[in-house]
């Protein structure tokens, strides 16, 4: 006995004529079964889709018209699109599909535009113009000088038609919008946003892709970015607060975007919250403490006329650039602060070496600095380059990022160190955290430059944001005290020495082993497996180092160590005995079976549940 089910795996398998005779046969039989309906309906669609552009549709369509109607929205959508399909209208769209699908995307945009003005907006035009206009929009920001007048007229294009909210394409035109945004040719970013509606932010929009190993960004986190670059060029507060509300809402979602605080903060300090920007800014501008862009933020947070905005725009004018005009802007507000802060001389300064550099460019003279040099005092007053102003505020601009974190005794541990392929050098520096144990954390010389004119082992103080995944040193002082006075003190023996590895290794007398590097710790090579040594030693990385070793003149008693003498016991494939103490081969090269020999030897421990055991290091 035939059934639905039947016909509708006839149709899976694409044999519709047998699924259509099939299921007239059962709609006759059965009228009023909604699953013949169904069958039935969806073999005619089917047969439609197949024969749209053969004069035997029409036929079909009129089938599938008289099939009742059911409350299946699928369906009864499937079945309007295929009423539509004898449309002209509808055919003209059907064959500039065609044209986008063979690559023709500007033939098509020029045709679903031109069709919309001669018949007028529906949601099958509009949509389809809108994918259309979306693809001219990629295809533009591959150029590497997109037509930013083009881009911004199509999405005031796209804005215009009538469209389902939320769907892929609204996401779509989102997402291009961002990136548009970001390669700084659609300045209206932020008015297209308010107009998309935060609202119709699906949940597919928040997940990231990954295609042939590479991750591509959630179209919200490119939203994050877009906001947070150009809101600089932003003053409409109603749109800046609409970005705020969004960013706020959203970029805890992403932890392993750390400049999405960034961003807020930026956003933050132009509508006036800048007690939270600051909040946001300070752990940020301690990990880039070398870089202006960070000081010159960070001197929004405060009010202009104060002494913490003057001090911070100073360190920002203090940082490296690759070339001077990097700097103008630094420049052209501490003018601004240095004036309201009486320091008029220095102001003029400033003043006077933007213009020379913008006239060296051959740059326009307009806007704020055009204003200065109108002023009338500026004439009256001698430049001063004020260089020690400068480093003065620069260095209390450095407390800014300090307080509240306590100060740390610590010592250089090594002043200068290589790393293989690595451009820059750096310094180790040993400390005691909060709980006094000891800690050592790495330097750059990039960011502290006088690190090299430390001595090995000289007491300093420092500050470390431990708030980071990775602590951050952010200052280093002088500290009175003893050389290595927070590093522990231990006696032991030279157990091994690999010239080729430029590595020797310590045994302490309470069984503790410790590397000593070569090329970090002072006469590290002057010493000989079996000699007695005194050391300063630390935890570097979950290993103990020696930072500083002497020859220690007395003999040293300890359980993991002893004297052996005896007659030498040969073994068969190298090495031997005497006693209990095994002599490998490398020792044993030059002795006889039986011979009476000396020497020292260490405990070794056992494996695998056996018994501790002793080898000789030296005869």
């Amino acid at each position: 006995m035939i059934s639905s089910k039947e016909v509708f795996n006839l149709r899976r398998q694409g044999k519709l004529d047998e699924a259509i005779h099939m299921a007239r046969t059962l709609f006759q039989k059965e009228p009023d079964d909604e699953w013949n309906i169904k069958a039935y309906g969806w073999v005619v669609y089917s047969i439609i889709m197949k024969n749209k552009d053969s004069n035997d549709v029409t036929r079909y369509i009129n089938e599938l018209k008289k099939l009742p109607a059911i409350e299946d929205s699928l369906f009864n959508e499937k079945r309007d699109f295929a009423y539509s399909i004898t449309n002209p209208i509808n055919q003209k769209l059907q064959r500039l599909k065609q044209k986008s699908k063979n690559g023709d995307h500007s033939g098509a945009l020029l045709g679903v535009k031109n069709l919309r003005i001669e018949n007028g907006g529906s949601e099958q035009i509009d949509e389809f113009y809108g994918w259309e206009l979306w693809h001219s929009i990629k295809m533009q920001l591959y150029d590497d000088d997109p037509n930013s007048t083009n881009v911004s007229n199509m999405f005031k294009k796209y804005a215009r038609l009538m469209n389902s909210k939320p769907s892929l394409l609204h996401s779509r035109m989102l997402d291009i919008a961002s990136r548009a945004a970001k390669k700084d040719c659609f300045s209206n970013f932020f008015g297209f946003f308010m107009w998309w509606n935060q609202k119709n932010i699906r949940d597919e929009d928040y997940i990231s892709n990954n295609k042939d190993g590479i991750v591509y960004e959630s179209t919200v986190e490119r939203v994050i970015k877009a906001l947070g670059h150009i809101c600089k060029k932003e003053n409409d507060k109603q749109k800046l607060e609409y970005a705020s509300n969004f960013i706020e809402k959203n970029y805890l979602k992403f932890p392993e975007n750390e400049w999405f605080p960034y961003y807020l903060s930026l956003v933050w300090n132009k509508i006036g919250r800048n007690p939270e920007a600051l909040g946001l800014l300070i752990p940020i501008v301690r990990k880039k403490s070398s870089e202006y862009w960070a000081w010159q933020h960070l001197s929004e947070c405060y009010q202009s006329g104060s002494i913490e905005k003057l001090q911070t725009l100073c360190k920002s004018l203090t940082c490296y650039v690759k070339s001077p005009e990097f700097l103008l802007n630094v420049r052209l507000e501490l003018a601004d602060e240095l004036i309201k802060n009486r320091y008029l001389n220095e102001a003029k300064y400033q003043i006077m070496k933007i213009k020379s550099i913008r006239e060296e460019r051959e740059w326009g003279i307009k806007g704020k600095l055009e204003e200065m040099l109108s002023l009338e005092w500026l004439t009256d007053v001698e430049e001063n380059k004020g260089s020690d102003l400068i480093k003065s505020k620069a260095k209390d601009a450095e407390y800014l990022l300090m307080k509240d974190l306590p100060e740390l005794k610590g010592v250089v541990a090594v002043p200068q160190l290589r790393i293989k392929n690595k451009k820059n050098k750096l310094a180790i520096i040993d400390y005691r955290d909060n709980l006094n144990n000891l800690q050592s954390i790495s330097i750059s010389h990039h960011r502290f430059p006088d690190i090299k004119n430390y001595q090995k082992g000289e007491p300093i103080e420092i500050i470390i944001d431990m708030n980071e995944e990775r602590p951050n040193v952010l200052r280093i002082n002088h500290r009175t005290g003893k050389k290595w006075d927070i590093n522990s003190s231990s006696t032991g023996i030279v157990i091994q020495i690999n010239d080729k590895k430029k590595l020797s290794m310590i045994k302490f007398s309470d069984g503790d082993e410790a590397f000593l590097y070569h090329n970090e710790t002072d006469n590290a090579t002057s010493f000989q497996v079996g000699d007695f040594v005194a050391c300063k030693i630390s935890k570097d990385r979950k290993r103990t180092k020696v930072r500083e070793i002497k020859i220690h003149d007395e003999n040293i008693e300890s359980i993991y160590w002893k004297e052996f003498e005896g007659n030498f016991v040969e073994k068969d494939g190298g090495g031997g005995h005497v006693g209990n103490i095994f002599i490998p081969t490398y020792l044993s090269k030059r002795i006889n079976h039986s011979e009476y020999i000396q020497g020292m030897a260490i405990k070794k421990e056992g494996t695998s549940g056996s018994n501790d055991w002793w080898l000789a290091i030296i005869i």
